[in-house]
């Protein structure tokens, strides 16, 4: 998996040759594609669009996912997530499948997962979705904020405020305590009473 600095039209262009083992796999932002799928044609494409002036980064992961190398285990993963009790999602919730939010009363069941398995991340569409839904505030639960610096290229410039939970290089407390602020200072409700709870 790869991150080329580009768009998604021009990857693919750049793609067109070996659309039978690379594929997009995530649309993350107007210049921020991810390409996926056997490493020599990877590889291949990633030297032309350099060649040309694209920037282009390897993802540290362990498989090329959303890529047709995926196809052997689509079947196999949806015999076993057919065994997992899916239900309605309690929460308002964006599918990356989509870009959209996702309907109310729908169970994300075992063809979608198998379906999310395969098909591109739609993450920048997500993030418009949001923005036009009128969010403001985005905060990132995880050890690095890799998808606030992602988004805030989604919305328009000087748009949002991004909130990291953990960040590298800074005490978590302390990394938490300062998003806690912000939000607070934005409106959000803070259970007090619970705060100091285990």
């Amino acid at each position: 998996m790869v991150a080329v600095m580009a768009s998604a039209e021009r990857a693919k262009v750049a793609l067109e040759p070996y659309t039978d083992l690379v594929s997009i796999a995530a649309f993350n932002g107007p210049e921020n594609t991810v390409i996926a799928g056997a490493k020599l044609a990877v590889t291949a494409v990633c030297a032309q669009l350099e060649a040309a002036g694209t920037k282009t980064r390897a993802l540290p992961v362990s498989h090329a996912f959303h890529s047709p190398l995926m196809e052997p285990i689509l079947e196999p993963f949806e015999y076993v997530a057919r065994r997992v009790p899916f239900q309605v999602p309690r929460v308002s919730w964006l599918s990356n499948v989509t870009g959209g939010l996702w309907e109310t009363d729908a169970i994300p069941d075992a063809l979608y997962w198998k379906r999310h398995v395969r098909a591109p991340v739609r993450f920048a569409e997500s993030m418009q979705t949001l923005h036009t839904q009128g969010y403001e505030l985005c905060l990132e639960v995880g050890p690095s904020p890799t998808l606030l610096g992602m988004g805030q290229h989604c919305w328009p410039e000087g748009s949002g405020v991004w909130l990291p939970s953990l960040r590298k290089g800074r005490g978590d407390w302390q990394q938490m305590l300062n998003s806690l602020a912000v939000l607070h200072v934005h409106g959000v409700e803070v259970d007090w009473a619970g705060f100091d709870r285990g």
